[in-house]
C-alpha cells in the first residue's frame, strides 16, 4: 500500500519521486511490517517500541533492524512527518481495543478505523517533499479511511477468525455501511477536486483511485447479497469462507469492477476539476 499510495501523490502533483523520496518511502515500507509485528506478536504498545529504540542495550534482532530504519528515516524527513507519526502511532495502539472480548461500539470502531487508515495514509505523504495544499491532509486522511474501510471488507472472513472487531464483522446489517462507503466516495472526490492540483494530474490520479475503490464497491455489494439472502441480516457465523472472501480474479468480478469503475468516472464533475 505505501508505494501505491505513494504513486497517487506524485500522479497527482505530476512529478516522480526523486531519490531521496524513493529513499524515505523504501525504509517507510520497511518499518510498517516489522513495527506491526512488535504490536501483534511482541504486544509492545508506541511507548514501549519507542523506548526500545532509544536503549542502545535493547539488541533483540527485530529492534535492531527497526531501529536501524527508523534512525535513517529520521534523517531524511521534516517535523511533519514527527507529527503525523506520533498520530499514526497513537491510532494504532487505541486499534489494540478490537482484538479485546468486550465488544466496541459501532461510534468506536468507526473513529478506530478512520484513524488508523487516515494517519497511516498521511504519513506516505509527508515522505514527499510538495507542501500541502489547503486542504490536502483532510482529503488525505478521507482516503486513508477508505482504504481502512476496502481492507476491512476483504479481510471480513479473516478478522471474524482471529476475533478482530471491525464495523464489517460486528455488523448486523450492512446496508448502511454500504451507503457510508459510497458517500466516502463522493466527499473524496470533492475534497481532491478543490485542492488546487492541475487538471490532467487530478483526474490521472482519480482514476487510478478509483480502479481500487471500485473494486471495495463489488466486494461489498458481495456481503450485500449474502445478508439479503439472509433475511436481510448479516450474520456472518452462518456465511463460509468462500460467501465472505471476495474474489477479484474471477472474470465476473473484474466486469462488475470495470462497471462501476466507469460509473464512478462519468460521477466525476470534470468541470469543477
Amino acid at each position: 500500500m505505501n508505494y501505491l499510495a505513494t504513486r497517487w501523490f506524485c500522479v497527482l502533483r505530476g512529478r516522480k519521486p526523486d531519490k531521496q523520496e524513493v529513499l524515505k518511502t523504501l525504509y517507510g515500507a520497511a518499518i510498517t511490517p516489522l513495527v506491526d509485528d512488535l504490536w501483534d506478536s511482541e504486544g509492545y504498545n508506541s511507548t514501549q517500541i519507542i523506548n526500545k529504540l532509544k536503549d542502545k542495550n535493547e539488541s533483540s534482532d527485530s529492534i535492531v533492524l527497526v531501529r536501524y530504519l527508523y534512525d535513517n528515516l529520521l534523517k531524511e524527513v521534516t517535523e511533519d512527518f514527527n507529527k503525523v507519526f506520533n498520530k499514526a502511532i497513537a491510532a494504532q495502539d487505541v486499534s489494540i481495543k478490537q482484538l479485546k472480548k468486550e465488544r466496541l461500539s459501532e461510534k468506536e470502531l468507526r473513529q478506530i478505523t478512520f484513524d488508523k487508515g487516515g494517519y497511516s495514509i498521511l504519513l506516505n505523504r509527508v515522505l514527499l517533499k510538495n507542501p500541502f495544499k489547503v486542504g490536502e491532509e483532510e482529503a488525505i486522511y478521507t482516503l486513508g479511511a477508505l482504504v481502512q474501510l476496502t481492507n476491512d471488507m476483504f479481510d471480513v472472513y479473516k478478522d471474524s477468525q482471529s476475533g478482530q472487531q471491525t464495523l464489517y464483522t460486528n455488523s448486523e446489517n450492512l446496508n448502511e455501511l454500504h451507503r457510508q462507503y459510497l458517500t466516502l466516495i463522493n466527499e473524496f472526490l470533492t475534497q481532491i477536486a478543490g485542492l488546487g492540483y492541475k487538471s490532467r494530474n487530478t483526474k490521472k490520479s482519480l482514476y487510478e483511485i478509483l480502479v481500487y475503490f471500485s473494486r471495495g464497491i463489488v466486494c461489498s455489494n458481495q456481503l450485500l447479497a449474502l445478508q439479503q439472502k439472509n433475511n436481510d441480516k448479516f450474520e456472518i457465523n452462518k456465511f463460509s469462507r468462500k460467501e465472505l472472501i471476495c474474489d477479484m480474479e474471477k472474470i465476473s468480478n473484474i466486469i462488475k469492477s470495470l462497471k462501476y469503475f466507469s460509473s464512478l468516472c462519468r460521477g466525476i464533475r470534470m468541470e469543477a476539476i
